[in-house]
């Protein structure tokens, strides 16, 4: 996708029509990329929906004459450069140019140039699916040549990042540190094992050349990174993110990390931006600052976590960081640690640094200066954070407020917390959770995205089509499996219908009937089950536990008078692994094209709901294998419980729901799909549905 680049000069008036904003709304809305500029484009159209919801924009309405600007700290485009706007070569044509502000409570915008405090000349905004730069002044005024060129280097470089898909191009970053790269789907490295005569992964960034661009995940995640370098520093994904790094939106599972000094299973040092990340796995150091996420901070660490183990050899073990000399800010970390000196379940050693609404609940064990939240706090300011005297089996921390395990799972006890956009809790049954955005829906349940994929712990297999919506007649997806014995499968197939609507459904090469949907009712072949969500959105159900092929499984699908919406596979396997899992969930994001497998115990996912007022039907549905007898699993939408068995169409017997949980298990397993209806509790924004297994 080709940049578009806008510059309006010192035009005052109809720097941009009507027809020049809807034209550039449609080239956003399709993936672009837009660097714009132009000192009135804010005094001309600040009232439009083009500047607020594209450029992400306030137009401050007082006039100074400022001639220069300032990179933000930390900002990948801005970061150490200062720039004169009059003088020079330059067009000198910037009288009185617009200052802007970020739009309020918007998390895809962030300030890139400033005339002065809190007085902004250009912003950029990453949404996800396009990416814009806006300048509140003109580009052609910068005063000379060589900073016009590096400003339009760096401007076109966040613009169009690099994409990564295999573990061979995440190494392949150090070939250009200054990089700007995204995933585009979840990545194993398990294959790491085998890499450098068994050292494995060769970090990203060295103290001497460190990374120095920008890293975002887009939601994805990066499974079994391995590193095996004990006589090594700076170690982790990244060994070494220099001042405006910026790492953002990314999950590292079950690595398998050793390092000597600065090891974490993200970043070994930091001095750049980690926000919206996490680490789940082993961590290891020998001589010390090792952290679960980051050994040594020196940085900003935002809205992150980590999950695993840490070792921290002989100096400063923590959770989430081993040495923390910057900012944490709402974060935690579950790490069970163990180490020698300044260990902690949060940060080994917290020096000059901030830690604010932060905790930590893992087992910490230690030989000096060993604490529940922090080991050793020298010049440190620790604020509205806490950790879990129960399970970390410490009661003295050296920063902090301690707190037993009821108290950890109140929302009373987190002074100060934002639950309503950052945090969220489910009262006396778990710990505080982050939010995250989810994906966006519109009314009529089209994904925007595509949708996620892979096997869970040997037991169940997910795989689905990469789909977003689509019409065409007939569609085809063929589904490798991996060998085992098949205990049960299902094919859904999700349908938005229009008045009448004829599904029809081959699998390997055996029909399964017409299906005729309409918005209100529908007509269904034997053995089918249809699922209604109201305004014409259906779930087709198939059972193929006799049908699937282990090698390649055949799917076509005809639609007439409708939109088909995702294709989805799914079956469980006897004991695939030999691991002995018996139970697994899987939850829908809104519609069939999101979904989350929780790991052994919960998941929590969120998305945005539907227009207010419009007097829709919603109903959250979960696909579910039952397993092992007195297992108790609860089910939340919004923060309601769901007591109740659903209300569903096609009810085929095979649900067993207790009074009290949503998948209490038998004596025999099961394997289908429950609804409930929630169509009063869904919000326009942030409706967010957990799982939580309690055994």
């Amino acid at each position: 996708m080709p940049v578009v680049v806008w510059l309006t000069g010192d035009e005052y008036s109809n720097t941009l029509t009507a027809t020049d904003q809807a034209n550039l709304q449609t080239y956003l809305d399709s993936g672009g990329k837009l660097f714009i500029s132009g000192k009135r484009i804010g005094h001309d159209i600040d009232s439009t929906s083009f500047y607020r919801d594209y450029l992400h924009a306030y137009h401050y309405p007082y006039y100074y004459n400022y001639h220069t600007l300032n990179g933000v700290p930390g900002d990948p485009i801005g970061d150490g450069l200062t720039i004169g706007i009059s003088g020079g070569d330059g067009a000198n044509n910037q009288y009185l140019p617009d200052i802007i502000q970020p739009k309020l409570f918007d998390e895809n915008v962030s300030e890139v140039f400033q005339y002065a405090s809190s007085r902004y000349g250009a912003l950029k905004a990453d949404t996800g699916t396009y990416r814009t730069v806006y300048f509140s002044f003109g580009f052609e005024a910068i005063n000379n040549e060589a900073d016009r060129n590096t400003v339009m280097s760096m401007v076109m470089r966040w613009l169009e990042p690099e994409l990564i898909t295999t573990c061979d191009a995440l190494q392949d970053m150090n070939t250009n540190l200054a990089g700007n790269y995204y995933l585009g789907t979840d990545i194993d490295c398990s294959g790491t094992t085998g890499w450098n005569g068994g050292a494995g992964f060769v970090p990203v960034g060295t103290s001497s050349n460190a990374f120095i661009g920008t890293f975002d995940g887009r939601g994805h995640k990066i499974t079994g990174l391995f590193i095996n370098r004990p006589s090594t520093d700076y170690v982790g994904l990244f060994g070494y993110t220099g001042t405006g790094s910026e790492i953002k939106n990314v999950g590292v599972e079950d690595v398998d990390v050793t390092g000597d000094c600065f090891v974490g299973g993200s970043v070994g040092t930091n001095y750049g931006t980690i926000t919206k990340s996490y680490s789940t796995g082993s961590v290891s150091g020998g001589w010390g600052y090792v952290g679960g996420l980051i050994g040594e901070n020196l940085g900003t660490i935002i809205n992150s976590y980590s999950a695993g183990s840490v070792s921290g050899g002989e100096y400063n073990g923590g959770g989430l960081a081993g040495f923390n000399g910057g900012t944490i800010t709402n974060s935690y970390s579950t790490d069970s640690v163990t180490g020698s000196l300044d260990v902690s379940g949060l940060v080994g050693w917290n020096w000059d640094g901030t830690i604010t609404n932060s905790y930590s609940t893992g087992s910490v064990n230690g030989d000096c200066e060993v604490g529940g939240l922090v080991g050793y706090n020298r010049n440190g300011a620790v604020t509205h954070s806490y950790w879990d005297i129960e399970t970390s089996g410490q009661t003295q921390s050296d920063g902090g407020e301690g707190k037993t395990t009821a108290e950890m799972k109140q929302e009373a006890t987190f002074v100060g917390w934002d639950f309503d956009s950052i945090w969220d809790i489910i009262e006396e049954v778990s710990y505080p959770f982050l939010r995250r955005k989810g994906n966006y829906w519109n009314y009529n349940g089209f994904p925007l995205t595509t949708v996620q994929k892979g096997t869970v712990c040997g037991d169940v297999y997910i795989s689905a089509g990469d789909h977003s919506g689509f019409g065409s007649s007939p569609y085809l997806s063929n589904f490798c499996l991996p060998a085992g014995v098949v205990k049960f499968a299902r094919l859904y197939v999700g349908v938005q219908a229009e008045s009448a609507t004829w599904l029809d459904t081959v699998l390997n090469d055996e029909y399964q009937g017409i299906v005729a949907l309409a918005k209100n009712g529908c007509l269904v072949p034997d053995g089918t089950n249809v699922y209604g969500s109201g305004n014409g959105v259906w779930l087709v159900a198939y059972n193929c536990t006799h049908k699937v092929n282990m090698a390649t499984t055949n799917t076509a699908v005809a639609i007439t008078g409708g939109e088909v919406y995702s294709i989805v596979l799914i079956v469980a396997y006897d004991d695939l692994d030999g691991a002995g899992h018996v139970t697994q969930y899987w939850i829908n994001e809104g519609n069939m094209n999101l979904n989350s497998v929780t790991p052994l115990n919960s998941i929590t996912t969120y998305f945005n709901g539907i227009a207010e007022n419009t007097g829709a039907r919603a109903k959250l549905s979960m696909v579910y294998l039952e397993g092992n007898q007195s297992e108790h699993d609860y089910l939340y939408f919004n923060r309601i419980e769901a007591y109740h068995r659903p209300n569903q169409l096609g009810d085929d017997g095979d649900e067993y729901w207790g009074d009290d949980d949503v998948a209490e298990g038998r004596d025999n397993s099961r394997f289908d799909i429950s609804s409930f209806d929630v169509s009063n509790l869904i919000k326009p924004q942030d409706n967010f549905v957990s799982f939580w297994r309690v055994h």
